[in-house]
């Protein structure tokens, strides 16, 4: 991508329940592409933090989406069900999401449940972002 202004990058990292079960999500602007990067583990009721911190971003103006997954390791179906919504929201406000390094074990889910014909799913955050620049 060309020269521009650096990457703003914020983070939200959240702890819930006795076992410390971490989720992490952080973005960071590539020129008009918005990097988020979800790690660890999505449990029941943890898809409305990624959720609120897509909403924010798509408030804000953002229209383009890389979701990095490659170090999410566990989604339950609520958190599919939050990736297939904000697409749909997304894809109304005039914007476009791809998912980027999704883990083996998460790929696995998508593939059962035909996420990837959704949203399309790239090898990794470089692949997704040159598919941006591709010509429509």
């Amino acid at each position: 991508m060309g020269e521009g202004p650096p990457a703003r990058t914020f983070k939200r990292e959240t702890v819930m329940g006795r076992d410390d079960i971490t989720m992490a999500i952080e973005a960071e602007e590539r020129d008009d592409v918005t990097v988020v990067t979800v790690k660890g583990r999505m449990t029941i009721g943890r898809e409305a933090e990624m959720l609120d911190v897509l909403r924010d971003l798509v408030d804000g103006g953002r229209r383009k989406f890389v979701i990095d997954l490659h170090e999410l390791d566990h989604i339950v179906s609520a958190g599919i069900g939050t990736l297939i919504g904000f697409n749909e929201h997304l894809k109304e406000a005039g914007g476009k999401a791809f998912l980027a390094g999704v883990h083996p074990r998460v790929r696995r889910i998508f593939k059962v449940m035909c996420l990837d014909s959704f949203i399309p799913i790239y090898p990794g955050v470089d692949d997704a972002l040159k598919a941006f620049q591709a010509p429509s």
